[in-house]
């Protein structure tokens, strides 16, 4: 599964990873993904990996993007536990160069038993 999730591309991957904590009823996980210092201290992410939303209605375009107007969210909203959440776009894999990398920790954490 770890080898699988990691091949795909970005917005595949967090939403996969995202459907594993769901029907494995990860709740805590699922709240401790929407604060930014856990995400970055776990898993080296410059952002929060989810955003509450409103669970009616439209979501703001401001919401999307970071305090330089580059969207940092997909527009895509994920549900759980009776909330709703727009999910982080900035992840990085690449084990062949120094690029930082945020699937590889985040992964191994959503897979544990």
């Amino acid at each position: 599964m770890r080898e699988t999730l990691l091949s795909l591309k970005n917005k595949d991957f967090i939403y996969q990873c995202l459907e594993s904590l769901i029907k494995s009823q990860r709740k805590k996980d699922i709240e401790n993904l929407t604060d930014k210092e856990f995400c970055k201290h776990r898993f080296d992410m410059n952002y929060a990996i989810l955003q509450e939303v409103s669970i009616i209605g439209s979501i703001p375009n401001k919401d999307f993007l970071d305090n330089c107007g580059n969207r940092r969210y997909y527009p895509q909203p994920v549900s759980a536990f009776g909330k709703r959440y727009i999910v982080c776009n900035d992840w990085y894999y690449n084990a062949k160069t120094n690029t930082r990398d945020t699937r590889t920790d985040f992964v191994n954490w959503v897979i544990k038993t």
